[in-house]
């Protein structure tokens, strides 16, 4: 029965150091998830970032201000960008970049549509955020029955939403593939590493205590 215990034991110390390596392979910092986490309940808009980017519009149109901003903010996935598998950016590390995936283009529309008083909502789906006006097209990724979460100025409302597994799993396949290959190498030596260290350091452990086992058996003798 002890060895069974000193087994699990081992088990669970050798899955909670694997998991450890892994999280801290993807977040070296782990504030900035707590950062993105915060971000993504309260959205960084920031009208103040965005004013010397407004043009002179007699009648701002949403569509021709969207496509600006598409423009203006290259698209990037945070790791490349910032060296992290997700990360919400604030309007002000966005525009000192120049890029960014579609959080940071979201937070830099939604910040201008603010300040010219134009009505939205900022849309999240369970692989993308995008920014809705009334004159939008809907497409395939950015439709009202995918999105879980609906945030204007009026409030928000929550929903089940309709998830294509298909978009889902491509978006996550592109993600992966930007992850630098020195970091992929560390995550996935974080499946056998721990485990080969938790059991050189076992091995040692059990060397030494044998060795004091033996050394108190020959003082025994020897008195």
């Amino acid at each position: 029965m002890e060895t069974i215990k000193r087994y699990l034991r081992i088990y669970w110390v050798k899955v909670v150091f694997t998991l450890l390596w892994l999280f801290l392979v993807l977040y070296p910092n782990p504030y900035h998830l707590y950062e993105s986490i915060h971000r993504t309940i309260n959205p960084p808009i920031n009208p103040v970032a965005v004013e010397g980017l407004l043009y002179n519009w007699a009648v701002p149109d949403p569509e021709v201000i969207e496509k600006y901003v598409l423009d203006l903010i290259t698209y990037q996935y945070d790791w490349t960008t910032y060296s992290m598998p997700w990360y919400f950016p604030t309007v002000e590390e966005v525009l000192s970049r120049g890029a960014g995936d579609c959080k940071s283009r979201m937070i830099v529309l939604a910040s201008i549509f603010q300040t010219l008083d134009i009505p939205y909502e900022i849309r999240y789906s369970v692989n993308h955020f995008w920014v809705h006006y009334e004159t939008r097209t809907e497409n395939r990724l950015e439709r009202g029955n995918v999105a879980f979460l609906a945030s204007g100025p009026a409030g928000a409302s929550l929903q089940m939403p309709e998830i294509d597994y298909k978009v889902t799993l491509r978006a996550f396949r592109s993600s992966w593939s930007a992850m630098p290959i020195d970091r992929k190498i560390l995550f996935y030596s974080g499946f056998f590493l721990p485990t080969i260290l938790i059991n050189m350091a076992a091995k040692r452990f059990r060397k030494q205590k044998m060795a004091t086992i033996r050394g108190v058996e020959i003082e025994d003798t020897v008195l």
